[in-house]
This record gives structure tokens, C-alpha cells and sequence, in this order.
């Protein structure tokens, strides 16, 4: 059951390890609505969202000279605007390569092409972060970034996904006779009201707390400004966490994007010690709070490494109806330049994803711990 209503899978749209999305088809045979899943050890399916996007007819059959265009647009965007130039190059090559060898001639399925391009660009580099996508997923995602088309008919209903999808778990953790504020992200981070109000009653909460978790575990990432008020108020005064630079696509130059602390003189500041729990399920814009905390030595980082996905993405339109997830920047720590991507954050405590908040507690406050303690 999703909200009431019976439903059943009628094509998948992206999958990772533990998380999917799929497009499902109602009981009244309405088939524009994506839906993000947990997919359980057992590969039941938990839904966790729903989200209507703008109708998108179905994509027929597309032909040698669809697959051309769509590839030399794709080529054209990594050559010019991918964030790492030489690799662009590379697999504008290895496209050219599989497309004059016929790899792609039996293939007349958009979703399947789609595929299939995208694992190819993953062989010479598997950039988490770039993707190929079919009419209708291009469609789906586009709504993810932009907001749905002010012309779709909703229904008079108004859905707020941001709730379900990047829900904030705010809690305080009793540790003998020291009191830990516990600060928890779901799969998505979300930037809107929702985030906002949970964060700043987070800080009013925990700015006289004994120390400060960040649970990050299995947060795969989602707009960078969540995290902002957090650490705006982890620090007495303004200071630089990030390098950043990104290739604004427009103009063809590259634009210099630091990222900063700058403390809310609304807000109490946050003096505590701090730990950021992560595991290979935290990623993208995750990681770049921990590995801010990190290089800045705000926090110690507890768990398993992280994903490994630093890139930057934007979303570009090919041909054909047909978008591209393209990294376009990269964040790195300023004192050496160097970042996570492809790498993924390593902990400062390396322990399993499920003995990363005893393990947290342990080194905040010496206890010994073999679980974690009651949360309220």
C-alpha cells in the first residue's frame, strides 16, 4: 500500500546498493508518480515517498539516427563542461569507439540505452554522480531539481515530500551524567521549512549539550544549504571549511565557490565536542559536511569510509528528450586541495556502521560501550 492506495512497480528509474526509484502504477491507472524505495534485505519493497511529476508521453523506439544525436550531444557537454577535463576527453573517445563498433544498434529501448551509455562513461571513470536518462526519468529529475511544471494538474492536492524524504531526528542522549545532543539525517537532505525550523530548533536545543553527534549513515546526499545553519553556528567567527570550483556551463569558465562558516547572530553557537558518524551509504553532499568538519578539526569522524561521490552535478538537456546528471565542480579541503571523491571520506575512528554510535558516545565521554544508550 502507498498512501492509502494499492499499486503495483511499472519501471524502475535509477538503483543503488540499498535505495531505488521507480515510477509505480496506481490502482486508477495513473502512471506519473515516482516513488523512492528502500529495498530490504528480503528485496521487499518499503515505500518511503511519493512524488507526482509533470506527464511525460511514453518514448518509442529510438533509431541509429536518435542514438547519434543523443551521443554527440553527450560528448559535446563531457568535452566542455565535465569537471575533469581529461577524463571528459576519454570517454568522448571510448563513445566514439563503441558507437562506430555497433554496440548500441540492437538497443531500441530508451531506458536500456540510457543504461548502457551510462555504464559505458562509468567504465573509464565511475563518477557516481553522472548518469544518462530516458525522456521520462529526465522529466522525473528535472522536478527533483526545479520544482514540477506550474502548468501540471495536480489534483488540487499539495503533496510535500520533503517531510518523508529527508525527515531530522532530534534527540538527546544520556550518558551517565552527561547529556549528548544527537542530531539524525534520513536518505535525502532537502532544502525548505521543514529543514530549516528542525535545524535551528537543533542548535537552540543543543547549545548548552556536553557534546554533539551528526549521525550521517546512509545519508546519499542532497542540497549542501541543510547543513549550513549547522555549522554556521559550530564556530565564533567566519571562517572557510571548503575550496570549491565549478564550470558555469553558460559562460565556459571556471568559477571559484568556496564554502563558508558564517555564525548567526540569532543563533546560540554550538562550543561542544563534536563526532560526525558516517558509513559507505553517506555521500555526496554528506560528505561534504563531514569532510569539512574533518579538515577543519571541528569533529571527530566515526564509521566506515564513505561513498566517495565529491562531485558537484547539474542537470543538462542532450537531444531527443533525453538528460544527462553531469558533475560540473568539486569541493576539497583549502590547505591541500585535495578532496573525496572517488575515495570517500576516511574515519578518524574506524569501526562498523552499527557499533559507529557506541563507539561515538565512548570517545566523547570515556564510558565504555557496547551499545548505545537510551535516546529521548
Amino acid at each position: 500500500m502507498i498512501l492509502g492506495a494499492d499499486f503495483e512497480v511499472e519501471s524502475h528509474l535509477w538503483c543503488m546498493p540499498d535505495t531505488a526509484a521507480a515510477r509505480l502504477r496506481l490502482a486508477g491507472g495513473d502512471t506519473t508518480n515516482v516513488v523512492f524505495v528502500d529495498l530490504t534485505p528480503s528485496l521487499e519493497i518499503e515505500a518511503i515517498a511519493l512524488r507526482r511529476t509533470t506527464h511525460v508521453p511514453d518514448a518509442g523506439p529510438i533509431g541509429t539516427p536518435e542514438q547519434a544525436a543523443i551521443l554527440d550531444a553527450i560528448k559535446v557537454r563531457i568535452q566542455t563542461e565535465y569537471v575533469l577535463p581529461e577524463v571528459g576527453e576519454q570517454m568522448a573517445v571510448r563513445l566514439t569507439e563503441l558507437q562506430s563498433n555497433g554496440r548500441y544498434d540492437q538497443i531500441v529501448e530508451p531506458a536500456a540505452f540510457a543504461l548502457r551509455v551510462t555504464e559505458d562513461l562509468h567504465h573509464v571513470y565511475l563518477d557516481q554522480h553522472m548518469r544518462i536518462r530516458e525522456p521520462k526519468a529526465y522529466a522525473d529529475r528535472y522536478e527533483l531539481f526545479f520544482g514540477p511544471d506550474d502548468s501540471d494538474d495536480h489534483g488540487g492536492q499539495d503533496e510535500d515530500p520533503v517531510a518523508t524524504q529527508s525527515e531530522i531526528r532530534i534527540r538527546t542522549v544520556n550518558a551517565g551524567d552527561q547529556s549528548l545532543g544527537y542530531i539524525g539525517f534520513d536518505r535525502i537532505m532537502l532544502e525548505g521549512p521543514y529543514a530549516t525550523d528542525r535545524l535551528r530548533t537543533a542548535v537552540e536545543t543543543f547549545a548548552d549539550a556536553d557534546g554533539l553527534i551528526v549521525d550521517l549513515r546512509g545519508t546519499r546526499g542532497g542540497d549542501g544549504h541543510v547543513t549550513a545553519i549547522l555549522s554556521n553556528q559550530l564556530f565564533a567567527e567566519r571562517r572557510q571549511l571548503l575550496g570549491g570550483v565549478f564550470i558555469d556551463t553558460e559562460a565556459s569558465m571556471w568559477i571559484d565557490e568556496p564554502s563558508y562558516a558564517d555564525p548567526d547572530s540569532t543563533l546560540p553557537l554550538i562550543a561542544a565536542p563534536m563526532t560526525v558518524l558516517i558509513n559507505e551509504g553517506t555521500g555526496s553532499a554528506a560528505e561534504a559536511f563531514a569532510f569539512a568538519m574533518q579538515v577543519s578539526g571541528r569533529a571527530t569522524i566515526v564509521g566506515a569510509q564513505s561513498a566517495g561521490a565529491g562531485h558537484r552535478v547539474t542537470l543538462v538537456q542532450l537531444a531527443d528528450g533525453f538528460g544527462m546528471d553531469l558533475p560540473i565542480g568539486r569541493s576539497f579541503d583549502p590547505a591541500t586541495g585535495e578532496g573525496w571523491e572517488g575515495v570517500g571520506v576516511t574515519p578518524d575512528i574506524a569501526v562498523s556502521s552499527d557499533l559507529a554510535l557506541p563507539a561515538a558516545i565512548s570517545a566523547m565521554t570515556g564510558m565504555e560501550l557496547a551499545e548505545a544508550p537510551h535516546q529521548h
